[in-house]
C-alpha cells in the first residue's frame, strides 16, 4: 500500500495471502502463509506445504 508508512519490528507477525482467480477456475483461492520478523529477516510459521495442481 503506497499510503502505508509503518515498518515491521522484530517479533511482529504478518500474513502473505497471494490469490489466484480466473474464469477458467470458476472460483478463486488464496494461499496463506504466516511469518514472524526476526533479527536477521523473517521466519515462516506455516508448517504445512502449499501445493496447487490444476488439471
Amino acid at each position: 500500500n503506497p499510503n502505508w508508512d509503518d515498518t515491521f519490528q522484530e517479533g511482529d507477525v504478518f500474513t502473505a495471502e497471494p490469490g489466484l482467480y480466473g474464469p477458467e477456475l470458476k472460483a478463486g483461492i488464496r494461499l496463506e502463509q504466516n511469518y514472524r520478523v526476526v533479527a536477521d529477516g523473517i521466519q515462516r510459521l506455516t508448517t504445512h506445504p502449499l501445493e496447487l495442481t490444476i488439471e
